[in-house]
């Protein structure tokens, strides 16, 4: 929690000072969480797969920041999922660089959906659960999308799993 509190303090002070961004392959990040996750979906009888874009171009951004978005929705996939699979994708789609994070978990109600985003927000069918978590991982998320000029994009279903996109612009 106070790691996680504290991510969120330094998202806000990067808002005001500029951070340095640099060219950054989404293809090389996102395999390096998925296979830094393994063991997690292993343990929990999960199947954990990278699906990475081809020819996907170079973006923009703070590389340990996109680890961070990438982890946190990994981890909740995982955490959300009891069985069955966690995808992740890379692709290139509406003109941007994607990463896409899918799972045939819980899913999400639809009333608890404007309020994912919510700081400590955890949706009903989760708060009755023995699901740990603080309700930071998607407020992480959101800002440090925000801070690369990203949108995110929810899709879910209860009890057949839930899709998050995140679309990030392609540098000119």
């Amino acid at each position: 929690l106070v790691e996680e509190v504290l991510d969120l303090y330094r998202l806000a002070i990067g808002k005001t000072r500029k951070i340095e961004f640099a060219r950054v392959n989404l293809n090389e990040v996102t395999e390096q969480v998925v296979n830094a996750h393994q063991p997690m979906a292993e343990a929990a009888g999960l199947e954990l797969r990278f699906i990475p874009g081809e020819e996907l171009p170079c973006m923009y951004g703070e590389q340990n920041q996109l680890a961070r978005l990438i982890t946190n929705l990994v981890t909740n996939s995982v955490r959300y999922t009891l069985h069955g699979a966690v995808i992740v994708r890379t692709l290139k789609r509406n003109g941007c660089v994607s990463l896409a994070v899918e799972d045939s978990g819980i899913g999400i109600e639809p009333e608890d959906l404007p309020h994912l985003f919510d700081r400590f927000y955890r949706g009903k069918q989760v708060r009755q659960s023995k699901i740990h978590g603080t309700g930071l991982g998607l407020a992480i998320v959101k800002e440090i999308a925000d801070l690369h000029e990203g949108e995110i994009e929810i899709q879910s279903q209860v009890g057949k799993g839930s899709i998050f996109n995140v679309d990030f612009p392609i540098p000119e």
